[in-house]
């Protein structure tokens, strides 16, 4: 990815790759510049907003394990930012038992972020 040369493919773009390969791509950049050997990693924040939108179930389940593995290092900190709660349960579900997450979220009628429980957000059969 550090050779990559985007003038070379420059207007083609949505001709050759769709929504979801385009944000693949683009995730895959990033991991290459957060995790370079060259750079330092203490005390790291990465901020990651929505990393699947558009993208197949085989590639979201790659992100998802990509994601797990740059929050099991701990020398950073990650804030994850997603709508899809499958995705979120799923990193969480890769996580090693020795790192911690902390689920937050904001609602429309809260100025601050208060403790996310995915109990209010699911539902039964009769309800629906």
């Amino acid at each position: 990815m550090k050779q990559y040369n985007p003038k070379a493919l420059e207007g083609l773009k949505d001709t050759i790759f769709s929504e979801g390969e385009s944000k693949a791509i683009a995730f895959a950049y990033f991991l290459a510049e957060i995790l370079d050997a060259d750079k330092p990693s203490n005390d790291k924040i990465v901020v990651i907003d929505d990393p699947i939108s558009s993208m197949d179930h085989s590639r979201q389940s790659i992100v998802s394990h990509q994601v797990a593995d740059i929050m099991n290092d701990h020398d950073c900190q990650v804030i994850l930012m997603s709508h899809d709660i499958s995705f979120l349960e799923r990193v969480e579900s890769y996580l090693d038992s020795s790192t911690s997450s902390q689920k937050l979220e904001i609602r429309a009628e809260k100025r601050d972020f208060i403790p996310f429980n995915i109990s209010d957000y699911l539902t039964d059969d009769e309800t629906v």
